[in-house]
Parts: structure tokens; sequence; C-alpha cells
């Protein structure tokens, strides 16, 4: 409480009488009355002041808008005495050190305070860079300020936070997360009021404030340009730690981004978390050049780039979202990129994904958002165990896009061999190598043009084709093998994988710039396992599967069949189960029961109530299906299973396959 001659006034009720004043002899005498009136260690602020004083100067502020009284009542809230003591808070040895170091780690450099101007620390200056807690971990003195600043402690290892040290330069930074300047007797410290401090926080690219950095003098030192500097260095520090948090999460880092955002056609961002632009391309807008606002709110287009892939900004521009996250997962970034005006939504289904039938709700998630993407021009990826249905989703997508009328051309690249895959898929010159066509080979690539190229097992294919396919996605343009000429193919390309990309990535194993054009927009499809729809899907495959072969009657699912359709743990998925029930087909007349699937007959015959096959018999059934999904290849086979061609050779001789 704050009295004022025969009047009383609460804090809540002075604080809307604030103006702002600078650091003038009258703001000066005023603090030093308040200081005269102080009772240190105090819970409640009790003070009569001369009522000229006040009424001018009901609060005072130290230059930086923020008001000294305010900054001191925290001081007196935290406990900290002004005549505090001569030795505060701090650590030393392998404390100080670890501090030190996770600083030095987070910025990948050595010396922090090599930003810092040297004719800084020449005009009697120390310079200060503390930790999130307040500690100082690095600082070099001038000589002319070496004896005041062991004298004061601002030396490794003390604690300069407001709950050690009151108002401060780097504690009130740290507290009220902006630049601070602290002059003279806008100290909360005695021993401090003889001091100029200015201090700006350094934020992660999350927006969480990792360090300060600081300059602290004497206090006839003070000068505006100091002040300019501290905020100047500070954010060459953030962007160092920007960039190092960039090493951390890609290879390459943020250089990778710089040259993925420079090479696309359209204009492309990179946004942080503060929802400002931190790159943007020569085709950007005026209205969203680097340091602009974007214009989507960060939240949303977080959540947008992480769920969907893409987001329809206020202006009705449709933006292709890539999240990049940082080494703990965190999101620390999105890259945007523009396709131009939204066309008008629809949540109908398209009828090319009629034929995937089933009513399982992920299922019919997969269905709706493939259906909304196939009309799109991004680049699409499936996310799929072997045998899920990948390619049949990527003949939907295509015969819903605007490309319909244009060739589908499917490539599973880890049939292949990387040197067979090459030529296959970007062909190749007549001659180009031993037992090559005389008349050359157009590739798929060509035979894709105006449609759509389905890339399956995406994830297996060579660094030497992963950079050749990066380019046809930047501008389509590609060589054949053994052939100078630039050629250039107008395709959309869909790709699957059953492997773990973002692990491929970190491992440097798959391009991160490339992982980036791909998933465009990623949509997961369920495994047979993981559906709820089994029996459904099952029913709707023995109903084609008859018509195929032309067969009169159509056998239906008997109790142990269902229960048998249920239990199993279905590793080949789709093709296993089709596989299962053609098998079965031929077997049964009018009901198909559990002893009709192969191998359960001898391996593990389900009982009339329906017991589930033991592990042998189902390992019988997940070997015979993978063969005969891979047409007898032993290596294709090991490949679907997941395991070694040598464990596949053991398991064909312990079941007599």
């Amino acid at each position: 409480m704050l009295g004022v001659g025969s009047k009383r006034y609460r804090w809540s009720e002075k604080r809307s009488a604030c103006v702002l004043a600078s650091a003038t002899p009258r703001a000066l005498a005023w603090l030093r009355a308040l200081d005269a009136a102080w009772f240190c260690g105090s819970a409640v602020l009790h003070l009569t002041l001369p009522r000229e004083l006040a009424e001018r100067y009901p609060i005072v502020d130290d230059g930086d808008g923020a008001p000294v009284f305010e900054r001191w009542r925290r001081a007196v809230d935290l406990v900290v005495r002004a005549d505090g003591p001569a030795h505060p808070d701090g650590v030393d040895g392998s404390a100080l050190d670890e501090r030190r170091l996770r600083l030095a780690d987070a910025f990948r450099r050595d010396d922090l305070l090599a930003p810092v101007p040297r004719e800084l620390i020449d005009a009697g200056y120390s310079a200060i860079i503390a930790d999130a807690e307040g500690y100082i971990v690095e600082e070099a003195a001038s000589a002319r300020f070496a004896n005041t600043a062991a004298r004061v402690r601002l030396v490794r290892g003390a604690k300069w936070s407001e709950s050690s040290r009151g108002t401060n330069a780097i504690g009130t930074a740290l507290c009220e997360d902006i630049p601070v300047a602290v002059v003279g007797d806008a100290h909360y410290e005695r021993a401090n009021r003889s001091l100029v401090c200015y201090a700006a926080p350094i934020h992660d690219p999350t927006g969480r404030v990792v360090a300060v950095f600081d300059v602290t003098s004497d206090v006839q030192n003070a000068s505006p340009l100091a002040d300019a500097l501290v905020t100047a260095v500070a954010r060459v520090l953030e962007q160092t730690l920007y960039r190092a948090t960039f090493d951390r999460a890609l290879p390459g880092g943020l250089s990778v981004i710089e040259r993925l955002i420079e090479k696309t056609p359209g204009p492309a961002w990179l946004v942080g978390t503060d929802g400002r632009i931190r790159l943007a391309n020569a085709r950007s807008s005026r209205a969203r050049a680097q340091g602009e606002s974007f214009g989507v709110a960060w939240e949303p287009l977080q959540r947008a780039a992480n769920d969907v892939g893409f987001v329809v900004s206020p202006e009705n521009e449709r933006l292709e979202l890539q999240p990049i996250e940082g080494p703990d997962g965190v999101t620390i970034a999105v890259v945007a990129f523009s396709h131009g005006k939204a066309k008008p939504k629809t949540t109908s289904v398209h009828p090319a994904f009629d034929g995937i039938v089933g009513t399982d709700a992920q299922l019919g998630e997969a269905r709706a958002t493939a259906s909304r993407f196939a009309r799109s021009t991004l680049p699409v990826m499936l996310l799929a165990e072997t045998g899920s249905g990948k390619e049949l989703f990527a003949r939907a997508i295509h015969a819903a896009s605007d490309r319909a009328d244009g060739p589908f051309v499917a490539v599973n690249c880890g049939a292949l061999s990387s040197s067979l895959l090459e030529s296959e898929l970007f062909g190749y010159a007549p001659g180009a190598f031993t037992g090559a066509s005389a008349s050359g080979h157009g590739g798929m690539i060509g035979a894709a043009s105006g449609g759509t190229l389905f890339l399956d097992e995406v994830a297996e294919m060579s660094p030497a084709l992963q950079a050749a396919l990066l380019r046809v996605l930047e501008d389509g343009s590609y060589h054949r093998l053994g052939d100078t000429r630039l050629l250039r193919a107008d395709v959309r390309i869909v790709t699957a994988t059953c492997r773990d990309l973002p692990a491929m990535v970190r491992a440097s194993t798959f391009r991160n710039d490339l992982y980036y054009r791909l998933r465009g927009a990623t949509i997961a499809l369920p495994a047979v396992r993981a559906r709820t729809d089994r029996v459904e899907l099952a029913q709707a495959l023995l109903e084609g599967l008859a018509r195929a072969t032309d067969w009169c009657v159509v056998p239906k699912l008997g109790a142990t069949a269902r229960t048998w359709i249920e239990s199993h743990s279905w590793p080949g998925n789709v093709r296993e189960l089709k596989m299962a029930l053609a098998h079965a087909l031929v077997l049964a007349d009018e009901t198909i029961e559990a002893e009709h699937f192969p191998g359960t007959a001898d391996a593990a015959r389900p009982s009339t109530k329906g017991a589930t096959p033991s592990r042998q018999g189902a390992e019988a059934i997940a070997v015979q299906a993978a063969l005969q999904n891979a047409n007898g290849n032993m290596s294709e086979a090991a490949r679907i299973l997941g395991v070694a061609r040598s464990t596949l050779y053991r398991m064909k001789r312990r079941h007599g396959l």
C-alpha cells in the first residue's frame, strides 16, 4: 500500500495512473525517497512520500516501459533483501561445467561470446551469457571493469535471477521475456546501484527462453548504442541457435530447407512457432515476406501440418504443409507451399473408391482423405504393410483425379535391383549398356507423362535414384541412361512404403529433402488384423473370386471360418486373405469352414468350438501366402515376411512346403 499525505492507495488502483518517465533527476529523487522508506524483507510495501513527487511520478519508469515499482514489488514478494549477502547463490566445478556444456551443445559452438564486438569490451563493459535459470556460464570483462565485476559477483557460476538478486537486467529479462535496461538506482540491491546493465533473452525455435545476453558497466558508461548492440547480438545468437537446432533435426540442417524453398516453382515459406516467416522465396508476395506474419496462427497451422498436411488460408489459398520436428520430437517450424486458390470442398467420396470395400472406421477415414487429396496436385504417400491394398488406393486416387484420362504406371522399387530400377524408371538411350535395346527405352516416367506414377516400396531406392527422383519432383526434368538430352515429364507421383521413413531420414539412409517433397499428403492404411470388418472383407473377396472363376454358387462363411478369420494375425494382409479364400473355394461346397483354409487341415485344424490355429499353422500359412504372392521368388517372399532368406528356407523345410 502506498501512502500520500492523508490518502492511501492500493497498488491495483495506482497502477492505472502509471506515467512513463525517463530516469531524470526527479525520477531518481523519487527512487531515493522510496529506498529511504523501504523495509527490507517486508511482505507488504508501506511508504510515505512527499506529495509533489508522488503526484508527479505515481510510478516511475526506468526508461524501457516497465515500472520500477512493479519490479521491486516482485523482489519483496520473493523475500530478497536490498542489502543482501555479499556472496549470493551460485555453482562451480562440475555443476558449472555441465551448465556451460549444455548451452554450448545447444548452440553447437564453444565460444558463445564470439558475436560480441570487441569494441564493447574495450569500452569498459563486461559481456555475459547466463542460462535460463540466471546462472552466468560465460563472461568476458574489460580490464577497467574487472575489479567491479568481481566485487558484485558478475562472475561465472553466480546466479542473477530475480529470486537471488532482485531487479537486475539478467533476472528481469528472464522474468519478463523482453530486452531490459536497468540503470543505476533502478537496481534492487544497493550494491548494484553503481551499475548500468542491458540484457536481452535468447529463444529457441519453439519460443522458449534458453539463455540471456547481458552487458554491464559502471553507470557513467550508460549508452543507447550499448542497449541496441545487446539486442542485435542476442538476435545473432538466436539465429545461431535456430540453425543449430535444425542441424540436429535434419541431415544438412537449415540449408536443405533453404534450397528446397528457393527451388520450389511457386511461393514457399518457412514459418516459425511465433507465426512469423523465417524464410521466403522470390515467388512469395510482398505481404508474405521474411519477418512478416504468415497470416495463419501457429496452433492451427501446426495441427494441420501434423494431421492432414494442408490448410486453406483466410484468402482461400490452398497451402501444402510439412512439419519440421526438432531432436525432441517437438515441431519447431512448418514449411508451407502455395498451390493457388482452393477448390470448393466436398464431403462426398469419389465413386473411384467404391471398389475399396469395408466398413472399418480407419479404412473409411483413409478413403475419404484419399478422395479429397485425389483432386489436388499434391504428391500422396501411402503408409501400409505389404498386401494392404496400396496399389488399389493408388489407382483410385488416379481415377478420381484430373489425370484420370492419362496413364497409370506402377513400379515396385523393391522388386528390382538398383541398376535395373534406374533403367526401367528413367529409360535408356540406344546402346547405353550391353544388352540394351537398339531402339532404347523411354522409361516409366516418360510412359506416365500426363498421368500418375505409382512408386511402391519407395524406401528401397538407392541414394543416386533418390537424387534423380527429387529433380523430377522439383521441375519434371530427367535424363535417360546414356543420354545427354534433358527430358521433361508431367507426372503426379504417388508413393507407398511399409518402412519408417522418418527413422531412415534420421539415419541418413533416405534423403530428407525428398521425404518432405513426397510427403505432400500422408494416408495410413490399416492392416487386416487391425480392421474391425475382417469377416465382411472376406465375404466380399469371396464373392469377387467366385465371379472371376464363374463359380455357380458362392459359398457362405461358416462359424468356424468366421472365428478363424477373426483370430488369425494375417501377416500377408489382403493378399494372404484372398489366397486363403481361393484355396477354400476349391475345397468347400456350400459352406466354408476353417478346415478348408490352407495349412489348417493338418497343421492346426480348429475344433467346432472355434479354437484358433497354432503358431505352427499360422506360420505355415504365412510362408505359403508369401511364396504365392512372390510367384516363388525366395528373396521377395523373405522380404514380405520380414525374415532372412536362409530363415525362409528353414521355414519351408519345417512345414514341408
